[in-house]
Formats: C-alpha cells, structure tokens, sequence
C-alpha cells in the first residue's frame, strides 16, 4: 500500500496518502459506534506515506475498508430508551455508522466507505507480529491472559 501511495503523483505532488489501523481497536465488549466515539477527534488509522497532511485538512476524498468485524459489533448495543451518547449510535447499519464517522471527521471530503465481515486471511508469522493481547480474530482482549476469546 505504501508503494502505491508513493508511486501515484501528479507533477512531482503526491495526489494520494495510505493509513492502517492493524489490528482495529475494538474491545470484545464494545461496537464500532463505542470504539470511534472514544476516538474523539483523532482517527484509529496510522500514516503509511510520508506524504500528506497528518490533520487532513487537505483531504479530499477517502476510502476506508473495515474488515473482519463480527456483524453484532456494528451498531450500538444500547437497551432501548437509553439516552443516545452520539449520533453513531442512531446508525442502524454498520456502514452508516463508518459513513457518518468520516462525514463527521471530514465535513468537506468524498467518502467511501465499506464494512466486510470476512477477515484478510494472512498465514504465519504474519499474526506472530502483535502482541498476546489481541484474538485470534484480531480484537484486543480484556487482559493478557485472553479473557474475551
């Protein structure tokens, strides 16, 4: 991804910026509306390129792939009559949660955004690189000892 980043350019300007949130920070107990209101204003994704405006303040459109999220974790777990803490949690669909997300983080820039359920399959020692507090699926545990699994 950071090879592409890098190679697409237009007069010697970088038109285009790569960022990764390996593994996503999303606890066994919280849905993706819990996880990016916690966030506040910064974003789970971490710069790839060198390029780029880390405020993104310049950006004009993106693109963000969440992928290998169980479906239950999409939208809020409130009981209902509970008092909304955001306006992700009013989401009924995992992408609208990520589509308001970006539109929120970005008022001015072109989103895209998409929710896959299936994983990127990656084979040892790919997953030997994180820590022991992460899931087989990728989510971090409650504690060391895999509480969560």
């Amino acid at each position: 991804m950071v090879h592409l980043a890098d190679m697409l350019n237009f007069s010697g300007k970088k038109v285009v910026t790569a960022g990764a949130s390996i593994p996503f920070p999303l606890g066994p107990s919280q849905s993706l509306p819990d996880t990016l209101m916690q966030l506040g204003v910064a974003t789970p994704w971490t710069p790839l390129s060198a390029c780029g405006d880390p405020s993104g303040t310049h950006c004009f459109a993106q693109s963000v792939v969440l992928r290998g999220l169980d479906k239950a974790c999409h939208t809020s777990r409130l009981t209902p009559g509970t008092p909304l803490p955001s306006l992700l949690h009013a989401c009924s669909t995992g992408e609208e949660v990520l589509a308001q997300y970006l539109q929120q983080q970005q008022p001015r820039a072109r989103s895209s955004s998409h929710l896959l359920l299936t994983p990127c399959k990656v084979v040892p020692p790919y997953p030997c690189l994180f820590s022991s507090s992460l899931s087989p699926q990728g989510l971090v545990l409650d504690n060391a000892t895999g509480a969560g699994m």
